[in-house]
């Protein structure tokens, strides 16, 4: 016959037998079966949402019969401690997997899904060189997770005006003012934005950059 065990522990096995008189014999073998204890692996994350630059993730180990520990974070990276944490360095779906193992080598996995979201960063530079070598000819501000349909940028002149502005994060000041499209002096400009992140939190952001030739 074939068994299937579910419960740990020792198990007496008997065997009854009866001939073709109707002669009856019985074995019993003591503690012939031991089925071993299967770890239990649980674990929490906490958050399950994190967001860029600062994505980390505090891992809480809940197994039980546990002797063993093994992390795999879904990013290459893994390790053997019991409450680990790690950083996401990439936005993206992550399923982080801990594998536990106890003392009769038995196996037990838990599974959880974290999601890595861009955080808001947003930059600008300091100076730039409109002088058509090709070479820092242009002026824009870069940042994650900003709205593309909530973003405004301006740069103002020493007297508080606007001598350009764009709605699109991906337009760049080439250092001519709107006014006869013509190149503004060298010297230091005030750029402003105003925009919304991803979560509708709107940023407000300001800076000098030096126009050099």
């Amino acid at each position: 016959p074939i068994h299937t065990f579910t419960e740990s522990g020792y198990y007496d096995i008997t065997v009854h037998v009866t001939d073709t008189n109707s002669c009856e014999n019985q074995l019993t073998i003591v503690d012939m079966i031991h089925v071993f204890p299967k770890p239990e692996a649980h674990f929490d994350a906490d958050p399950y949402l994190v967001y860029l630059p600062l994505a980390t993730v505090k891992f809480t180990n809940y197994s039980e019969g546990n002797k063993i520990n093994s992390w795999f974070f879904d990013d290459g990276h893994g390790s053997s401690k019991v409450h680990p944490f790690h950083d996401y360095k990439y936005s993206g779906e992550y399923y982080p997997e801990l594998i536990v193992e106890n003392e009769y080598g038995c196996l037990d996995t838990a599974i959880h899904k974290i999601i890595v979201q861009d955080g808001f960063t947003l930059y600008a530079p300091s100076a730039f060189s409109p002088d058509g070598d090709n070479i820092n000819d242009n002026f824009r501000a870069v940042g994650t997770g900003i709205d593309l349909d909530n973003y405004w940028v301006g740069v103002y002149d020493r007297w508080g005006e606007i001598i350009w502005q764009a709605n699109d994060l991906f337009a760049t000041w080439g250092g001519k003012a709107k006014k006869g499209n013509k190149y503004v002096q060298n010297g230091v400009y005030v750029w402003l934005v105003v925009c919304k992140d991803f979560k509708g939190n709107e940023h407000t952001k300001s800076g000098t950059v030096n126009v050099i030739r």
